[in-house]
């Protein structure tokens, strides 16, 4: 082919051929590019997402809990934990049971701590999987902010025998506290 031939519009078609094939080509990676991003969104949000924290529950008196949330969409098989070596012998226990033990999505383990024995800081490791997916995360709980933060208690009547009624409203107090308790447990 003699290229001295082409006319304007002949090259004009050329070259409108070749920035047509570019543009094709882009879009194309672009299409292929989002595809990629996508799937590895959707396989993201279906992970599970396990958490380890430290809260209280106050209802009239407060109690310290450890906590073990998955917030992620799918179940996790916990494969491997450790922690600090100051923790209480039931804190312990309580984190060993979760060695090969499923967290479903959503769920919530709490265990309450042993006061006098809490240790500053904490750390915990934890290794989980889900078929293909595996993720090691490491928690640094600050206990003492536990201990800093302000709570209101009440100081509770000291009854006589001969008062049934007051003995009673106590009673009920303490049965409600109680009740209140273990519902805001659940909300943990």
């Amino acid at each position: 082919m003699d290229w001295s031939t082409l006319t304007n519009s002949d090259w004009i078609a050329v070259w409108s051929t070749i920035a047509t094939l570019f543009i094709s080509l882009v879009a194309i990676i672009i299409s292929l590019a989002s595809l990629i991003q996508n799937r590895n969104i959707i396989k993201e949000t279906n992970n599970p997402h396990i958490v380890i924290y430290a809260d209280t529950i106050s209802t009239g008196y407060f109690a310290k809990y450890l906590i073990v949330k998955n917030i992620g969409n799918s179940s996790a098989k916990v494969t491997n934990i450790s922690f600090s070596d100051s923790l209480h012998d039931l804190e312990k226990q309580f984190l060993n049971a979760l060695k090969d033990s499923y967290i479903v999505a959503g769920q919530t383990i709490l265990n309450g701590l042993i006061d006098e024995d809490i240790p500053s800081h904490i750390e915990i490791e934890i290794e989980y999987e889900n078929g293909r997916f595996k993720k090691k995360e490491k928690f640094h709980i600050n206990m003492d902010r536990l201990d800093k933060t302000f709570y209101l208690k009440h100081e509770k009547q000291k009854s006589n025998a001969q008062d049934n009624v007051s003995r009673g409203f106590l009673d009920l107090t303490n049965t409600l506290e109680n009740g209140f308790h273990d519902v805001e447990k659940r909300n943990l």
